[in-house]
């Protein structure tokens, strides 16, 4: 899996348009999920700070590239609309703790 931290100089640029906070990793990498989602994929709520294994399917829901007028280089996107997911703990830091099918045991 490729690591979507990132680097200073992005955490810079970002800063730059977000002043109030310097993330770590890019704007729309984060997943929000309600009870009704917990529900469906069958698990408990992690704690903050707990690392999950994500697995999904997403279809592409949108993508282009455009030019800014002041620049040469082109900037190309995407966006992603997950179909699919499972969550399910991260087995070298949550081992024993979870029942096997993504609830916490206890």
């Amino acid at each position: 899996m490729a690591d979507m931290k990132m680097s200073d100089q992005e955490r810079a640029e970002a800063s730059e348009i977000e002043p109030y906070e310097e993330p770590s990793y890019p704007m729309g990498l984060r997943i929000h999920l309600t009870e009704r989602e917990l529900e469906k994929l069958g698990i408990a709520r992690p704690k903050a700070g707990e690392t999950v294994q994500i697995v999904a399917s997403a279809k592409v829901a949108d993508e282009g590239a455009r030019t800014e007028e002041d620049e040469d280089e082109i900037h190309e996107h995407c966006c992603l609309q997950i179909t699919e997911m499972t969550v399910t703990p991260d087995k070298k830091t949550a081992a024993g703790i979870y029942d096997g099918k993504g609830a916490r045991r206890g």
